[in-house]
């Protein structure tokens, strides 16, 4: 028996099942978490930043591209009313900064 087969765990393949089931939960509930957090908070056709920059990841059939709104573009107005801070955009338009 040499040094570096003394050293290394063996890891039992029910520990790595037992691991990846504890991972796939945790994340599973995070996302559940996540959608359900959404429920009944109005939603303004488009993902954004806190930067106030529209999210690449905004679906093209969402309102916000028929508004004529793209990816990378930093939201400046809502509702016709200047807007500096992600803050003032969930102020305006009843949405929570990310």
């Amino acid at each position: 028996m040499n040094k570096s087969s003394a050293a290394l765990p063996t890891l039992h393949p029910r520990w790595v099942v037992a691991g990846v089931i504890v991972a796939a939960t945790l994340i599973w509930g995070a996302s559940l978490y996540s959608i359900t957090s959404q429920i009944g908070r109005p939603f303004p056709g488009f993902f954004y930043a806190p930067d106030r920059i529209v999210s690449a990841f905004t679906p093209q059939d969402f309102t916000g591209w028929q508004a004529d709104l793209r990816p990378w573009d930093r939201i400046v107005e809502v509702m016709k009313l200047p807007v500096s801070v992600c803050h003032q955009v969930s102020i305006i338009g009843h949405h929570e900064c990310s």
